[in-house]
C-alpha cells in the first residue's frame, strides 16, 4: 500500500523545485510584472508620441537610427526584466538629443534627481519604481566625487570616484550617456553621473549584476579603499545631504535652496544675486516685485559692481527673462563691461537660457564661469504624458526656442572668462568663478578692457562685446572706430 503521508510529501516537494525551477528560468530570461504585451504597447505608444508630439524629432538624430532602435527594442522585450525595458525606454527617448525631451526615470521624490518643474507620477507598481545608491556623485573638473550621502555614509563626501565594481569610471560615464538627455557635453557632464547612483541603470549597463552588490574605488588623501554597499529600498525615508561641507559655506551655497536672494558685500561694494528659478517662490515675495526692490536697493547702496548666479538655474517661465534683463537696462551705472558680471555653468538651462540669451542682447554682461548647459536656441516646453501601462512619465518638447543671434547651432553660450570648478576647490569651501567676478578689474580704456577680454573669451566674446558697442549712445564714435578695427584685425588672423 501506497504510503498516503509520503506521497503528499514527496508531490509537494516536487512543486517546490519545480517553482525553484520556473523562478530560476524567470530569472534567466527577465522576470517583468507587466506582461510583454503591456510593455510592447507601451513601447509603441512612447513611438508614436515622440514621432507626433515633438516639434522636430530629427533634427540631430538620423530617422533610421532611431526606427532600428525602436525595431531593435520591441524584440528583445519577451527577454528582459522591467528595469532593461525602461531603461531602453528612456533610451529611445534620448535619442532626440534635446535636454527637455526624455522618459523620466521612475525615481521616488525627495532624491533631488528630478529637474522637472512639475511633479511625476508614479508607475503603475511600485516594484518598477527605481532604487537610489546612498550616495550623489558630481563630475568636477577633476573628475567624479562624492557630493552627498546618508548620514551614516557622509565620511566618504569629497572622495573621487574610481571604479564602480571592475568597470573605470571613465568607462562608466562613456556607457551611460545613452541614458542620458541632454543639449550638448556640458549637459552630458551634468546628467550622467546622477544615473550611475542609480541601481537599475547599473544593473542595465551589466556593471552591477543580478546579484546587485556595489563596490566603489575611491580615492582621498589618506589613499584608495574600495567600500561595498546596497541600493536603498524603494521609499526609505531618505535625504542625502553634504553635512559634512554645510558648515561655513561660501556665499554662493548658503541658500541654494532659494528661488532667489540678494547679498550687499560692502567690502567689495558688490551686490550678490543668486536666481536658482526662473518662477515666482511658492512663498513670500514674487519675482517681479523682488526685482523691483532690488532696484531701489542699487539706488541705497554703494554698489561698483553686480554679480548675477544662474549656476544652479535649471529654468522655468521664459516671462521672468526681460524683467531681469531691465534691472541692468535701468541702471546705467553698472550696466558697463567691468561692472556687471553673470556666473553661468552646466546647470544653467532652459529658461535660464533665455535669459542669458537677453542679458547677452540688451547688457553689457561678462560671462563668467564654464559654457551653459543648454544652446542658446532649443527646443523646450515639454508636454507630459503617461504611457498606458505602466505610467512611466514621457516629456516631448513642443516649441522651438530661437536665440536672437545670427548662429542657431551654437552649442553654448560660452563664459568670456572661464573658470573651472575642481573638486579640490570645491570640497576646499573656495568659489573661483565668484572670486574671479568680485576681483576682476576693467580697464580705464574700453579699448584695453576689449583687448584684455578678447584674450580670455576669444573671437565670440570679441563679436558680442562689439555688437553690443555698435548698438550704445553711450561710447564715442572715436571708441567705437578703435574697437572696430581690432575687431577686423583679429579676425583676418583666424
Amino acid at each position: 500500500m501506497i504510503n498516503t503521508r509520503f506521497m503528499k510529501t514527496l508531490y509537494l516537494l516536487l512543486i517546490i523545485s519545480l517553482l525553484g525551477l520556473s523562478a530560476e528560468l524567470r530569472a534567466q530570461k527577465g522576470s517583468q510584472i507587466l506582461s510583454a504585451e503591456a510593455w510592447t504597447e507601451d513601447l509603441e505608444e512612447l513611438y508614436e508620441l515622440l514621432k507626433n508630439e515633438h516639434r522636430d524629432l530629427f533634427f540631430k538624430t538620423d530617422a533610421s537610427i532611431f526606427e532600428g532602435e525602436f525595431q531593435r527594442i520591441k524584440s528583445m522585450i519577451p527577454q528582459w526584466p522591467d528595469h532593461k525595458i525602461i531603461a531602453e525606454f528612456a533610451r529611445l527617448a534620448a535619442l532626440a538629443n534635446d535636454g527637455h525631451t526624455r522618459l523620466t526615470l521612475p525615481l521616488q521624490e525627495g532624491i533631488g534627481l528630478s529637474q522637472a518643474h512639475t511633479k511625476t507620477p508614479m508607475p503603475s507598481n511600485d516594484q518598477l519604481v527605481f532604487r537610489h545608491l546612498p550616495l550623489e556623485f558630481y563630475w568636477f573638473d577633476d573628475g567624479v566625487y562624492i557630493l552627498k550621502a546618508i548620514p551614516s555614509m557622509e565620511r566618504h563626501i569629497g572622495k573621487r570616484l574610481l571604479k564602480i565594481n571592475d568597470t573605470s569610471i571613465e568607462k562608466a560615464l562613456e556607457s551611460v550617456k545613452g541614458f542620458c538627455h541632454f543639449d550638448n557635453e556640458y549637459g552630458y557632464k551634468l546628467i550622467a553621473p546622477s544615473r550611475l547612483s542609480i541601481l537599475e541603470i547599473l544593473m542595465a549597463l551589466d556593471i552591477v549584476g543580478e546579484k546587485e552588490e556595489v563596490l566603489l574605488q575611491l580615492e582621498s588623501d589618506q589613499g584608495r579603499e574600495e567600500i561595498s554597499l546596497n541600493a536603498l529600498d524603494r521609499f526609505t525615508e531618505m535625504r542625502l545631504s553634504g553635512k559634512a561641507m554645510e558648515e561655513n559655506l561660501v556665499l554662493s551655497r548658503q541658500k541654494n535652496d532659494q528661488y532667489y536672494w540678494v547679498e550687499y558685500l560692502e567690502e567689495e561694494k558688490a551686490m550678490y544675486l543668486q536666481i536658482n528659478q526662473m518662477n515666482r517662490a511658492e512663498s513670500g515675495i514674487g519675482l517681479i516685485r523682488f526685482l523691483g526692490d532690488l532696484h531701489l536697493a542699487i539706488q541705497e547702496h554703494e554698489v561698483d559692481r553686480l554679480i548675477l548666479d544662474l549656476r544652479n538655474n535649471f529654468g522655468g517661465s521664459n516671462g521672468y527673462a526681460l524683467p531681469i534683463a531691465n534691472l541692468l537696462v535701468k541702471n546705467p551705472q553698472l550696466n558697463q563691461f567691468g561692472k556687471f558680471y553673470t556666473l553661468i555653468g552646466r546647470k544653467t538651462f532652459s529658461a535660464a537660457q533665455y535669459l542669458v540669451n537677453d542679458l547677452s542682447k540688451w547688457t553689457n554682461v561678462i560671462f563668467v564661469g564654464e559654457p551653459t548647459g543648454a544652446t542658446p536656441s532649443h527646443y523646450g516646453d515639454s508636454k507630459k504624458k503617461q504611457l498606458k501601462h505602466s505610467n512611466l512619465t514621457l516629456r516631448v518638447s513642443s516649441i522651438y526656442w530661437r536665440d536672437w543671434g545670427g548662429d542657431e547651432y551654437r552649442e553654448w553660450t560660452a563664459p568670456d572668462i572661464e573658470v573651472k570648478m575642481s573638486g579640490t576647490d570645491y570640497f576646499q569651501g573656495n568659489d573661483p568663478a565668484l572670486e574671479r567676478a568680485l576681483n576682476y578689474t576693467a580697464q580705464e580704456k574700453l579699448l584695453d578692457t576689449y583687448e584684455a577680454l578678447y584674450k580670455e573669451g576669444g573671437l565670440e566674446t570679441a563679436k558680442r562685446m562689439y555688437i553690443r558697442i555698435l548698438s550704445d549712445w553711450t561710447y564715442a564714435d572715436e571708441e567705437m572706430a578703435e574697437i572696430e578695427g581690432k575687431l577686423v584685425e583679429w579676425m583676418k588672423g583666424e
